[in-house]
């Protein structure tokens, strides 16, 4: 077979697998969107997430149905707009509970009847961390671990107080001054509470006080020969406590905290509970402050739940890569596309040959023209296995939409009246049974046949066009003008 026939014949096959292709991934895409398989795929995989990888775990399925009623989650489930949009709708959730009734498999919504096929890494984070309370835990230890340091300073000084009193013999002594103390230290709690101080700024800021507060009073009385012996032995230990400032709580202190304000403690999964201490730990002294480590937690989250969508996406494209197989094998039988029967019919048929070789030019110059120059075949994700769990891919998945629009359109204009060597019809019978004669068992022919058409099949449209549109290219290359001259 000389190099131009071998193309040629190549071409041809390469056009027939495309449009195949492109017509399984329209299945395919049918198929999973009225059965819900990436929003379910992705609820199964978080509730995996949640309990450690333990199927069925009773605590990670709750727990991950009260996340996806969480707002920041339960808002990603658009409702239907439009009478026939609601009307798809309401048929996509049929077909899922007669799917799930005939494979006895639970509703993995709960008591919805579906969910998001995408979450973004921040809003789950966000939600859990809400649904944690996490911040308002923070802002409540750091208050009041403020307020217990305020209240022990406060303690000593009015012990201190009371000697000087008893020094002097006046009761009302500094009772003035040790009230606008307590106001002052009340006003720096409330700020901190309010988010308006830092713990660290709050803290120092209530130490200063108290160290004023000593310093005036020293100066004071310090003179006093009945009050010199109280304030020798007093003021060094008061300035000492003072000083042993208490630290802000950490980053783990507050996750065991938020863990066991939750109402149901039972329903949160163990593994979850080992995985946040896990990354409270890491994030511990990546912050100087707790509010910054609270900032940190949450980007480990994310970073935790986009590393396991990584995996869940890998998990889905190969299921999805085996269901791309099957709709292959299907499609390729109840087409009859045996590739045999193809190639040989190719290799006979000069007529159809250059048929098809004209389709696949007009087909690439078409879809080339049609997209964008960035967009390229290799962004596909095989079109059949794509999954729209991660958000790295949504740049992607829309330049391949586009693309592979573009091709589709392509390949419709020029299938009309295109005499494509596939069907059932006689002709087709009668020359396949011819050609299987010399094998000891003919049907195995066809069927070898039919399960390489299916391989091809399950390769994706934007595999056959990305190989198609190599070949036109070094084809055209290697054309020669009417001179004789290669162009």
């Amino acid at each position: 077979m000389n190099l131009p026939l071998f193309v040629d014949i190549s071409l041809g096959l390469i056009f027939i697998f495309l449009t195949l292709s492109l017509l399984a991934s329209e299945l395919q895409e049918l198929i999973a969107t009225l059965l819900q398989w990436r929003a379910e795929h992705l609820k199964r995989s978080i509730e995996l997430l949640l309990s450690g990888e333990k199927s069925n775990d009773l605590p990670g399925i709750v727990y991950a149905n009260r996340l996806y009623q969480h707002p920041l989650i339960a808002t990603l489930n658009q409702e239907a707009k439009g009478p026939l949009a609601k009307l798809l709708r309401t048929l996509s959730q049929v077909m899922g509970q007669i799917y799930r009734t005939l494979t006895r498999t639970r509703n993995v919504f709960g008591h919805a009847k579906s969910g998001p096929s995408y979450i973004p890494s921040q809003s789950f984070a966000a939600a859990m961390l809400a649904d944690l309370n996490l911040k308002e835990v923070s802002r409540k230890r750091s208050w009041e671990q403020l307020v217990s340091y305020r209240s022990t300073q406060l303690r000593l000084v009015q012990d201190f107080l009371q000697a000087l009193r008893r020094c002097t013999g006046d009761r009302s002594l500094l009772v003035l001054e040790f009230d606008e103390l307590n106001d002052r230290l009340q006003a720096i709690a409330d700020d901190l509470s309010q988010r308006r101080l830092t713990y660290s700024t709050a803290l120092e800021q209530t130490r200063q006080l108290f160290v004023d507060f000593l310093d005036a009073t020293e100066a004071v009385f310090g003179d006093r020969e009945a009050c010199q012996e109280v304030i020798r032995r007093q003021i060094p230990y008061l300035r000492h406590v003072i000083a042993l400032v208490r630290a802000e709580p950490t980053i783990s202190e507050v996750i065991e905290q938020a863990l066991s304000n939750l109402e149901n403690k039972s329903y949160v999964p163990e593994q979850l509970k080992h995985t946040l201490r896990s990354l409270a730990l890491e994030v511990q002294n990546q912050a100087e402050s707790l509010f910054g480590s609270v900032n940190h937690m949450e980007k480990a989250v994310e970073t935790w739940f986009e590393r396991a969508m990584d995996r869940a996406s890998g998990v889905y494209r190969r299921n999805a890569k085996g269901v791309a197989l099957l709709i292959g094998l299907l499609l390729a039988i109840g087409t009859n596309t045996d590739t045999f029967y193809v190639v040989q019919h190719l290799s006979k048929d000069s007529v159809l040959r250059s048929t098809l070789t004209q389709a696949a030019d007009q087909v690439q110059i078409t879809a080339t023209t049609s997209t964008p120059a960035e967009s390229t075949a290799e962004n596909d994700v095989s079109a059949l296995g794509e999954s729209p769990i991660e958000d790295s891919e949504l740049g992607d998945r829309s330049s391949t939409s586009q693309q592979l629009k573009a091709i589709r359109d392509a390949v419709d204009e020029n299938l009309e009246d295109l005499p494509l060597p596939m069907g059932w019809n006689p002709v087709v019978l009668k020359e396949q049974k011819l050609q299987a004669e010399a094998w000891p068992l003919p049907i195995l022919r066809r069927l070898l046949g039919w399960l390489i058409t299916a391989i091809a099949i399950s390769m994706g449209a934007s595999f056959w066009y990305g190989i198609l549109s190599k070949i036109v290219t070094v084809r055209n290359t290697g054309e020669r003008s009417d001179n004789g001259s290669q162009n």
